[in-house]
């Protein structure tokens, strides 16, 4: 990446760096996929390609990490793990996106808190897609889990984006 203020004014669409930002994406999904579940409870998950997509936001458009979290929720999906796994992502990461957009200019909360609250939602997006396919409101009693660990998780990913466009400014 460029000069953030360049990125942004730039017109062209970064095809090229687009394609390295999914590809980095995808090998910190595979990378994630062999980690067991964090603290051992089921659906708990770092979120490393998360980082790719907060950069990506910060550093360049909205529109470019929305296309760069759908393509590569998708060939995660597909690739390390099943089709039925694409409305909990896409959920997860449309939402978490969304509301680090809301926060993106609020300069009270820090990039780790913003991080921290794109963690939270993206889990209980998740767990609202649940109810919907189960058709059962019972997964909101793992709302309380969900959260902490997506505080927890946002934390630690805000904590690496936060290194990462530093690094990227300078």
């Amino acid at each position: 990446m460029t000069n953030s203020k360049n990125s942004k004014n730039n017109k062209k669409f970064p095809i090229a760096l687009l394609g390295m930002a999914v590809a980095l994406a995808m090998v910190l999904s595979y990378f994630e996929s062999m980690i067991p579940p964090a603290a051992g409870i089921p659906g708990v998950k770092i979120g490393l390609a998360n980082i790719v997509t907060m950069v990506i936001l910060l550093e360049l458009r909205t529109e470019y990490a929305v296309l760069v979290a759908m393509v590569r929720v998708t060939l995660s999906s597909l690739l390390f793990g099943s089709i039925a796994m694409i409305p909990y992502g896409m959920a997860g990461a449309i939402a978490s996106i969304l509301i680090l957009v809301c926060l993106k200019r609020n300069e009270k909360i820090s990039l780790i808190g913003k991080s921290m609250c794109g963690g939270v939602i993206h889990n209980v997006a998740q767990l609202v897609v649940a109810s919907a396919f189960l058709e059962n409101i019972t997964v909101f009693f793992y709302t309380p889990i969900l959260i902490l660990s997506g505080a927890i998780m946002g934390m630690l990913t805000g904590t690496v984006a936060r290194i990462v466009t530093k690094a990227i400014r300078n």
